[in-house]
């Protein structure tokens, strides 16, 4: 039988490292279905208490290891419900100003405890899916350790946003533009008619001018080579901006300045008088205006700095994963990834009618937490990967 071909994996297996499996577990057998001793999941008591960020409890060492509630022979401290209340959202995080609160935040997690310890001794520890999802934390806490935590807005140094603000000056520095389409005459008077027919049938609604302006442009412009372009000049600006294409260059310098002043007067969907140029009697339609711009680096520095934070943070999670992937001499069988069917749509569920409805409910058994008390939501495949 001859070797299945195996190709070397590169960089691409960056893409893939945080994925989870989708398979459809079975219900463990409390002793694990055939788990080594190395990759087992660690037991409730065995995963390490949740940590506040240095210096930022405002408990004494006393108050920390404070007992809040007791599970059998385990404690829950406060330093660990103050943990526990930090890391939640904002928003979330402010609800808790009251002692009442902060006791039905204590409940719920000592309800969500009873619940873990209970599914550990079933030996739920040991399903495929929680064991998956457990890896896909492991990925997502190593990698803040790695690079969130390492590379730091320190490390952005002021000639890099320097550059980069005049690499991308445009984005700050802008004098002010319109897209303008123009319809070419050779009379002012045919020019003036059919300027007050289009805005007689618009009636001064946008979409409707830009519609019967396509219709007139087509039957009367005499510019052949912009009719196809609905008339349009493109960009005109009041000077040439930072970096203008050579296209833009060749507008402003070859447009007549009667048509770059009547132009920029305009606002979004009006259209202008008849402006003459040596080539006739033109009506000018503005589709869109700017404004000037002009934003100084010190305004958007703090964005900037942001902005190439994360590119150094994806550049070091990018090339430490490289790194990692090409350590471990990884090999795909391409021949044997052949072999597995195509995915195809689930069948529907039947509703109470017998009917499909429409929906893939992925297997859903429980109501969400809301609305079943802390054992809902219990679905096999009620969450994405």
């Amino acid at each position: 039988m001859p070797r299945p071909h195996l190709r070397h994996v590169g960089p691409a297996l960056v893409a893939v490292l945080c994925l989870g499996a989708c398979d459809k577990p079975q219900k463990p057998h409390p002793q694990g279905p055939g788990v080594t001793a190395e990759a087992k999941a660690k037991t409730i008591e065995q995963v390490p208490a949740p940590k506040l960020a240095a210096g930022m409890s405002k408990l004494t060492p006393e108050q920390h290891a404070t007992p809040v509630a007791t599970i059998g022979n385990r404690t829950l401290t406060l330093g660990e419900l103050e943990a526990k209340l930090d890391r939640q959202p904002e928003p979330v995080r402010l609800q808790y100003g009251t002692v009442a609160k902060r006791r039905e935040f204590l409940l719920n997690w000592v309800q969500a405890e009873v619940l873990a310890d209970e599914a550990v001794r079933q030996g739920f520890d040991k399903d495929p899916e929680v064991l998956e999802t457990l890896r896909g934390q492991l990925v997502r806490r190593f990698l803040e350790e790695a690079v969130v935590d390492k590379v730091k807005l320190d490390d952005v140094q002021p000639d890099e946003i320097k550059a980069y603000y005049e690499a991308n000056l445009r984005l700050y520095q802008r004098p002010a533009s319109v897209e303008v389409r123009h319809l070419l005459v050779g009379e002012e008077a045919k020019a003036r008619k059919l300027r007050e027919e289009i805005l007689a049938a618009g009636a001064n609604v946008p979409a409707k001018i830009v519609g019967f302006w396509q219709d007139y442009v087509g039957r009367h412009s005499e510019d052949a080579s912009t009719r196809e372009r609905l008339g349009s000049l493109g960009l005109i600006w009041e000077r040439l901006p930072p970096g203008a294409t050579p296209e833009e260059q060749a507008l402003h310098e070859t447009l007549p300045a009667a048509l770059r002043t009547a132009a920029l007067e305009l606002d979004a969907y009006k259209i202008s008088q008849p402006v003459r140029s040596d080539r006739g009697w033109h009506l000018l339609l503005a589709i869109s205006k700017s404004p000037l711009l002009n934003v100084p680096m010190a305004d958007v520095e703090t964005q900037i700095r942001s902005r190439l934070l994360k590119r150094k943070r994806d550049q070091a999670r990018n090339d430490l994963v490289r790194g990692l992937v090409d350590k471990a001499k990884i090999e795909l069988n391409d021949e044997a990834i052949g072999l597995l069917p195509a995915p195809s749509p689930r069948p529907r569920l039947p509703d109470a009618h017998g009917k499909g409805d429409g929906h893939d409910h992925g297997g859903h058994e429980g109501g969400s937490p809301d609305q079943g008390g802390p054992g809902g939501g219990g679905g096999e495949h009620g969450h994405g990967h």
